[in-house]
């Protein structure tokens, strides 16, 4: 029984390693376009210099008998039988597939794009060329989780000047509230990274090789390097292809049959929003892996079966939006819908900033800063909806979730 995966990214790998715990008669093949296998999340530490780890051990393949194939591109997936065709011209048959594509950067679409020394962080090389131009000046164009990564890391690299351009009025729209976002400000700005809001790039300037860039309201600042950071795309060329959606149902089975997908090249619906996003969460990867993996083995055993047959558990698993890092060595957690105009309440108290949004009895955002202690509670809280007493609510405020998890609730409230 012939198991195909493209992509080893943590979906991928995380597939991997299920359906060999299911079965160890399995072929199980691992597909790559790259030689390296790295998290991607990884990839701003490279520009500042620092090494990558791995994030599965090096006997990993060869302990649970996977094949691997690096450094070759799936190019097509055929739509009439079960082939897909490697960028080298071999052929690799499958009886189950796994899409676990990613995503990657989207393109600027704007004049001089296509200069020397304008980068878009999406593989390996990428950050290896980025932290290796020679520069004095640089550029970011994003103020997302990403762009704000890359202007540390280019500091970090020993750029004098940073710039991050951003169209929106704040840093992190899309994960922070407003004095959340001032006080990331305060601590890029206290690395010397300045910032421009409100703009988008109009176009970039230079004799092949990049010398500025030019905004929407006419300014223009002097780059040696720009890198772009203004969203990403889904990687559905394969299941366009082969003439097939990318959505997936409840098992992660495409509407081609044996044909699964999961991780950031699928939709999501964010269940306190309602909009269907890409995921763009390492941990979600992951547990979607497990699950394709599941049905991926059950497609096995009932080639024309109905999922409405089988015993599986539908992935239920209530998503929503969620963000870690550390920006100028402050922790920073947020999770959930912090822009929902409910109850707010704020805990600021010198290091330690909490923001917490409730509907009702319900907490529906937390943003965490300084001290994150605990942070794996809130976020629990908000993909379950757990009603909260008033005290509750206040012990959350001031990150006594230890006193929550004695009163009661137990080992799964702090498992997440």
């Amino acid at each position: 029984m012939k198991c195909l995966i493209i992509g080893a990214g943590p979906a991928g790998l995380s597939a991997a390693e299920t359906l060999r715990k299911l079965s160890d008669r399995l072929e199980i093949t691992v597909v790559d376009g790259e030689r390296l296998l790295y998290a991607r999340c990884q990839l701003p530490g490279v520009v500042a210099g620092r090494l990558i780890d791995d994030f599965r051990p090096p006997d990993f393949f060869t302990r649970n008998d996977i094949e691997l194939i690096a450094g070759k591109r799936a190019l097509f997936l055929w739509p009439d039988k079960p082939q897909v065709l490697l960028e080298d011209g071999g052929r690799l048959r499958f009886q189950v597939l796994l899409l676990a594509t990613g995503a990657r950067p989207r393109k600027l679409e704007i004049a001089g794009e296509d200069l020397r020394g304008v980068f878009r962080l999406n593989q390996y090389r990428d950050a290896l060329h980025i932290a290796r131009w020679e520069a004095g000046k640089a550029v970011v164009f994003g103020g997302g989780p990403v762009g704000v990564a890359l202007a540390e890391a280019l500091r970090d690299r020993g750029i004098p000047q940073v710039t991050l351009v951003v169209k929106a009025s704040r840093l992190l729209a899309g994960q922070l509230d407003e004095q959340g976002a001032e006080r990331v400000a305060k601590a890029l700005s206290n690395r010397k990274i300045a910032m421009v809001f409100g703009q988008n790039p109009a176009q970039i300037l230079g004799n092949k090789k990049v010398q500025s860039v030019g905004l929407e309201d006419g300014r223009e600042f002097p780059a040696d390097i720009v890198t772009a950071a203004k969203g990403v795309r889904a990687n559905v060329s394969l299941a366009l292809r082969a003439g097939t959606g990318i959505k997936v149902n409840p098992c992660f089975e495409t509407d081609r049959k044996g044909v699964f997908a999961a991780g950031d090249c699928t939709w999501v619906r964010d269940a306190l929003s309602g909009e269907t996003v890409l995921p763009g969460a390492w941990s979600l990867a992951v547990e979607q892996g497990k699950r394709a993996a599941q049905g991926m083995f059950w497609r096995l055993r009932h080639p024309e079966g109905s999922w409405q047959e089988s015993d599986l558990v539908p992935y239920g698993e209530p998503f929503t939006k969620q963000y870690a890092a550390t920006i100028a060595g402050v922790p920073l957690v947020a999770a959930g819908l912090n822009t929902y105009p409910g109850e707010v309440q704020v805990w600021d108290a010198g290091r330690a900033y909490r923001r917490l949004v409730f509907r009702g009895d319900r907490l529906l955002g937390a943003v965490l800063m300084g001290d994150i202690a605990g942070a794996g509670v809130y976020n629990w809280l908000i993909r379950k909806g757990r009603e909260l007493s008033r005290r509750e609510k206040n012990a959350l405020l001031r990150g006594e979730v230890f006193s929550l998890m004695l009163s009661g609730e137990p080992e799964q409230f702090c498992a997440k």
